[in-house]
Parts: structure tokens; C-alpha cells; sequence
């Protein structure tokens, strides 16, 4: 409403600034997406106002806000911009920011002898303006870019303890979490994580302390309390997933400590095939399926809570303006919250604290999904893989029945065999410029191995024409048209779908377009002499009157709830090392 009100008077800077406030509460509360777009706009107003330090202040947020999708490329760029803006005018507690994220891109990079580099100079920053928080934050991101163990655990004890001192909760739970990684049998930390609140009220943190507690318990083959606790950890994450980012993404401080679903799919796989399956299913979902509940959405307790943070956003915003003209540095803590305030923050802390109870976002049970696997492999087989840390699992659903088999040391042959096909595919021509009739051959001989090694023990019937796909990580990159069972190739035999989950596919069944409307997308194009053949082949397998070719296609024209029929892209893709996502 503040923002409104400035633009009605053509008081852009004052309207940039509610706009700013309310990308630092996105940002804050996990909706980097948003936080970006607006903080483009802000930026957009402070470079038109010259206003270098709110120009500062945006670059920080945004490299953070990179730093929160784990895209550390631009992570990197924003905090370099930041860095050379802070030294620029004198901004000394911005430009230990920016060193320090400037380390953290560099870690998620794989640049460990870089980051403590710039990590060093955060601390150097941090020390001069006695921000020990952001202090102890540095010198514990150093700590786990440090390959020698031998010390770590000394200092990563240290860091808790300025962490404390600090008042830090979060922060000193995170390395005790980290130390109880490294010593699954410690008491103390055991005992300082039972006390610790943060941990109790921050869902992946808790879940992660479950996780660690099940790991003990196996280690001491009490194989039942083991898989209790990691189910325990696992409905909690599927609980708040809504509101978190995928799992691989929350694995940043702890890595495969806060992936039980994976554990519960190794511990089931051999004994109980539907209820593995139904593990890895949910892990392939897991922040990313937010299935419709009316019921949910409507919740007396969710309005009570979202009223509750609209009222907080109106105050962040306002407090946001709040800054030192000397530093730019937020100077919140000078500012006393009144009775009111404080009363807010409470009522926003126990509505949440019940929604988090009650597991009110509505995650299916383990019941209802394996219900809808046997109903749909009624229908069709559906092959569903999962990778794990050294085999591939292989789960078949045919005729309401499941079964499973394992790949030994899957993960490594399967590494093998897609680096021989991207190699036949991307390399190899731009190598000799030509198809020469050994490459084919060679070509032939890949794909013929790749299918005696992956098809015949998955006993695939050949009754059934509808073959459901359901790959994961690496599995995506086979050439799976071109596979052979039989001496032919499965697309000869089977209508081939593919979907990243069942739920997604059995969502997207039964979804019907009113629309006649057909987008095609032409993006890359470099090298792919048959592309205007492709879209005619679109064209005339589609026949529409409504059939709009975008040439280039930018990302501005990506279809964002869109009433087309059909998208089509035709072009390159390329995959973004820093986060595949």
C-alpha cells in the first residue's frame, strides 16, 4: 500500500523502498524467485537515482538470494558487484558480506583454496566492525571448506562457542549437527541438541537431527528404532516440503544426513518392494508436490498465520528505511519494538508452531500412494528407478503386483555408460565433422550393451503396450528410444511415456486444455540442420489454425500458465554445472 501511495506521487525512491523491504521478507522466508524480480526493479530505480549504496544493499540480497537456489555462478558475480560497490564508497560491513558470499559461491563451486581466501578477508571485515555473528558464520563456512579432518572438530567446537556467545541458536544447532555427524555416539551433543529450540522449531534441522539418530541406532543394529526415526524425519520434511526447497537442495550443511527417504528405500528394497517404491517416490517429489486440498488452503489456523505475517510484512517494510547513513548497515537492533510488536512476533511464532503440528500442508500417506501404483499398473507397466549411493534400484509395477531388482554397483557402470553415449553424441562429430560408418557402428554397439546390461532383468511383458517410464539422475541420459529388448527397439513394441513421478503423471492425465492453441518455442539453434523440418512435422501432426511459431523464443516468452494445447521447444539445452536443477 506504501509503495501504491509513493507512485501515485511520483516518489520513486520512496516506492523502490517499500519494494526493497518486501523483497527482504521473500527473501527471508525462502521466495528467492520473487525476491529477485523485485529486487531487479529496485536496482533498476537506484542505478536511475544514483543511489550507490541501496545499490549495494540489492546486490548483497541478491547474491544471497542466488546463494539460496544454489546458482553460485551468479551468486559469485552479484557479491563481486557488491564487493567493488562497498570498497568503492567505504562501505566496510557490506564488503565483508560480500567476501563471505563470495566464499560460499566458491565452495558450491568447488573452489575450497579460493573461498578462504575471500572468507579470510570477510573475517578481517567482520572483526574491525565486531559483527560476531556474521563473524562466526565465516570462520564455520571456512571450516567446511577445509579437506585436512584432523583439527576440524576442535574448530568447529570453537565456532559453536562464538556462535553462543552470539545468541545464535540456529547457527550454534547447525554445528552441533556437524559434530554429531562426525560422532554419532557424542551424549553432550546429543543432550545440547535436545535443548537447543531452534532445532526443535526449524523442520530440517530437526529432521536432520532424526536422521543422525537413526544412523546411531543402526550402527548399533537396532534396526527398528532406526527406520522409526528416519520416517519420523522423512514425514516431517514431506510436511513442510511446500515452503522448502527440494531435498538435494536443503543437503548443503549436511549432505546425505538429511535424506532419509533414501535410507527407508535401501532398508525396504529387497524385503518389501510397494513400500520402497513408494520411499523413492515420495523422494522424487519431495518439495515439489503440493497436491490441491481445499480444505488445507482454508484452514482457520493457516488465515490466522497469514494474517499474522501480512500484518509483520507492513512493519518490515516500514523498518526497513531504518539505516545508517554512515555504513548502510541495517540498524534494526537500535530500533525497540513495542508491546505490539512483540505480541505480533509471538502470535506468528505459535500459529506456525501449530501448523507444523498439525502437518497441515496434506502430504499423502504411504497407503494412498502405493493404492494409485497398483491402480495405474493395472493399466500400464510402469518402470521406476532409483539410484542410490552405489546400486540402482529398479522397481516393476505390472498388474497390481510389484517387484524390484538391484544393479550392484549400478551408480559407477551407469557413470560409464552415459559418459560413452555423450561422448558418441556431443563429441565425436564436432571431433571428426563427419558421420563416418565406424562411429555408427560403434554407436550400435554402445546402445546394444547399454540394453543387455538394463532390460532383460526387468522381465518387461509384452502385453501391455503402455510403458511408463520413471527415470532418476543419470537414467535420464540413456538413449531410451533406441534401447532393444528382443533383438527390437522397445519403441516398436511400447507407447513410451516418461514423467518424473506418478502422481505427476497420473495429475497430468487427467488434465484436459479447451484450448487449440499450439506454441512453438525456437531457442539454440546452432548445428541442427533439420530444425525447420521438425516444425513442420509439428505443424502437420497438429494441424491448427492457432499455431504460433516464436523465433527466437527468449525467456520472456517461456509460457507461464498459458491456455495452449501443446508447447513444443526446438533448440539446445545445456546443463548448468553450479545446479542442475
Amino acid at each position: 500500500e506504501g509503495r501504491k501511495l509513493f507512485e501515485k506521487f511520483d516518489q520513486e525512491l520512496y516506492a523502490a523502498g517499500c519494494l526493497y523491504g518486501m523483497a527482504w521478507l521473500h527473501m527471508l522466508q525462502g521466495d528467492f524467485h520473487v525476491a529477485l524480480s523485485e529486487l531487479t526493479e529496485c536496482e533498476t530505480v537506484y542505478q536511475k537515482g544514483k543511489q550507490p549504496r541501496e545499490m549495494v544493499l540489492c546486490q548483497l540480497d541478491r547474491a544471497e538470494s542466488y546463494l539460496g537456489l544454489n546458482i553460485f555462478v551468479e551468486a559469485r558475480k552479484a557479491a563481486e558487484d557488491a564487493a567493488r560497490g562497498a570498497r568503492k564508497i567505504g562501505l566496510r560491513y557490506e564488503l565483508g558480506k560480500a567476501e563471505f558470499f563470495r566464499g560460499k559461491a566458491m565452495i558450491g563451486m568447488g573452489r575450497p583454496a579460493e573461498a578462504r581466501r575471500y572468507l579470510k578477508n570477510a573475517e578481517d571485515s567482520f572483526k574491525l566492525e565486531k559483527s560476531f555473528g556474521f563473524l562466526a558464520a565465516a570462520r564455520f563456512s571456512k571450516v567446511l571448506s577445509e579437506r585436512r579432518n584432523g583439527d576440524r572438530r576442535e574448530k568447529l567446537t570453537a565456532v559453536r562457542k562464538q556462535f553462543n556467545r552470539a545468541q545464535l541458536p540456529l547457527w550454534e544447532g547447525i554445528c552441533d549437527l556437524q559434530l554429531l555427524a562426525g560422532n554419532l555416539d557424542d551424549k553432550n551433543t546429543v543432550n545440547r541438541l535436545s535443548k537447543n529450540r531452534a532445532v526443535a522449531t526449524v523442520p530440517h534441522l530437526k529432521a536432520t537431527k532424526m536422521m543422525l539418530l537413526g544412523d546411531r541406532d543402526a550402527s548399533h543394529n537396532l534396526m527398528d528404532s532406526a527406520v522409526k526415526q528416519w520416517t519420523q524425519a522423512a514425514e516431517l520434511l514431506d510436511a513442510v516440503r511446500a515452503k522448502l526447497p527440494p531435498v538435494e537442495m536443503r543437503s548443503a550443511f549436511f549432505g546425505g544426513n538429511s535424506e532419509p527417504h533414501k535410507k527407508l528405500v535401501e532398508v525396504h528394497a529387497s524385503s518389501d518392494p510397494m513400500c520402497a517404491a513408494v520411499w523413492s517416490e515420495r523422494y522424487k517429489t519431495a518439495g515439489l508436490w503440493s497436491p490441491a486440498d481445499g480444505a488445507i488452503a482454508h484452514n482457520p489456523a493457516r488465515s490466522r498465520a497469514e494474517k499474522s505475517l501480512s500484518e509483520l510484512a507492513t512493519q518490515v517494510t516500514a523498518v526497513s528505511g531504518m539505516i545508517s547513513k554512515r555504513t548502510g548497515k541495517r540498524n534494526i537492533e537500535a530500533v525497540r519494538p513495542n508491546q505490539a510488536m512483540r505480541t505480533l512476533w509471538g502470535r506468528i511464532r505459535n500459529d506456525m508452531a501449530k501448523l507444523e503440528r498439525n502437518n497441515l500442508t496434506g502430504f499423502e500417506s504411504n497407503k494412498n500412494i502405493a493404492t494409485q501404483i497398483k491402480k495405474l499398473s493395472q493399466r500400464k507397466t510402469i518402470l521406476q528407478f532409483h539410484v542410490g549411493v552405489q546400486d540402482i534400484h529398479a522397481f516393476v509395477h505390472e498388474g497390481g503386483s510389484s517387484r524390484s531388482y538391484r544393479y550392484e554397483g549400478g551408480v559407477e557402470k551407469l557413470r560409464e555408460l552415459v559418459a560413452q553415449w555423450r561422448f558418441h553424441v556431443e563429441c565425436a562429430p564436432s571431433i571428426m565433422k563427419i558421420h563416418r560408418a565406424a562411429d555408427i557402428k560403434d554407436e550400435a554397439a554402445l546402445i546394444e550393451r547399454i540394453s543387455h546390461w538394463l532390460i532383460p532383468p526387468l522381465e518387461i511383458p509384452a502385453k501391455q503396450q503402455d510403458l511408463l517410464i520413471l527415470p532418476e539422475g543419470q537414467i535420464s541420459s540413456l538413449p531410451w528410444m533406441a534401447l532393444v529388448k528382443s533383438e527390437e527397439p522397445l519403441i516398436e513394441n511400447f507407447d513410451i511415456i516418461f514423467a518424473p513421478s506418478i502422481r505427476h503423471h497420473v495429475n497430468a492425465e487427467r488434465k484436459l486444455s479447451g484450448s487449440n492453441e499450439i506454441r512453438i518455442m525456437v531457442g539454440e539453434r546452432e548445428g541442427l540442420d533439420h530444425l525447420e523440418a521438425e516444425i513442420e512435422a509439428v505443424r502437420s501432426s497438429l494441424p491448427s489454425e492457432h499455431t504460433k511459431v516464436i523465433n527466437p523464443c527468449r525467456r520472456s516468452d517461456w509460457p507461464d500458465r498459458s491456455v495452449a494445447r501443446v508447447w513444443h521447444y526446438a533448440g539446445h539445452a545445456s546443463l548448468r554445472a553450479d545446479n542442475p536443477f
